[in-house]
């Protein structure tokens, strides 16, 4: 019993170091294919980057299902869900590098974590660590900049509709309703660029008309948002 005790967790540790091998390799390769990606413009290492992120995500996500009690529930709460879903359908999509900034922004936090966590030990790590402690410390900044840029890209993304087509909105706006409803970072983002415009339509000196326009589709908004949470309740629902 005791030598198979210790197979057991021989085993299971040499899988959470598979898991971390895994984890950390896909964060550097995204970063590096995406730095490829906008030095030489090469569809190949954008495919290479959303590759090595999907193999993260897909391991987050799976983790996640795997140490809750309802799989569903985990799967539609988790923040790392919406993120593999739209990885996912960007691989299958043509390139768009606007849609890699806030996505490299995060790889790169991950990244610098898993990388104080695993290689801090290593005899070469005192010649980076300062800078892996300032990226710490300009960790909330960072968030807080991806966040509001995860927003900037929809109204560009809607305005090279005529070049780009109408599959990448839409691809992406479902991204974002998902988010606001499982990150509470955007949510909070969200509210304050609601609150930003609602004092700036709201002045006496801003026309009329452009105050109604601003509050249709504020409405139209969020009814939009409310039905993608009725949906996923739905769906969190059927599953279990």
């Amino acid at each position: 019993m005791t030598v198979s005790a210790g197979k057991d967790s021989g085993s299971t540790a040499a899988r959470a170091v598979e898991k971390n091998t895994v984890y950390g390799a896909g964060h550097a390769i995204f970063l590096l294919g995406s730095i490829l990606y906008f030095v030489t413009s090469g569809v190949f290492f954008y495919k290479v980057a959303l590759l090595g992120l999907l193999a993260t995500l897909m391991l987050e996500v799976y983790s996640t299902c795997m140490t809750a009690t309802s799989i569903a529930d985990a799967l539609f709460s988790s923040e790392s869900t919406p993120y593999f879903y739209l990885s996912l359908l960007l691989y299958i999509l043509p390139p768009n590098s606007i849609l890699l900034l806030p996505l490299a922004l995060q790889s790169m936090l991950h990244l610098n974590a898993f990388a104080r966590a695993r290689l801090s030990s290593m005899a070469w790590w005192s010649q980076v660590a300062p800078y892996s402690t300032q990226l710490l410390a300009l960790r909330p900044l960072l968030l807080d900049v991806t966040a509001h840029l995860e927003l900037v890209v929809l109204p560009m993304l809607l305005l090279s509709i005529f070049s780009s087509g109408l599959a990448l909105p839409v691809v992406y706006g479902s991204f974002l309703r998902w988010q606001y409803f499982v990150s509470p970072r955007t949510r909070s983002t969200v509210g304050v660029w609601d609150e930003t415009a609602t004092k700036l339509v709201e002045n006496p000196h801003c026309p009329r008309q452009v105050r109604k326009v601003y509050g249709n589709v504020q409405g139209m908004l969020k009814k939009w948002m409310k039905t993608q949470g009725v949906q996923m309740n739905r769906s969190a629902s059927k599953a279990k």
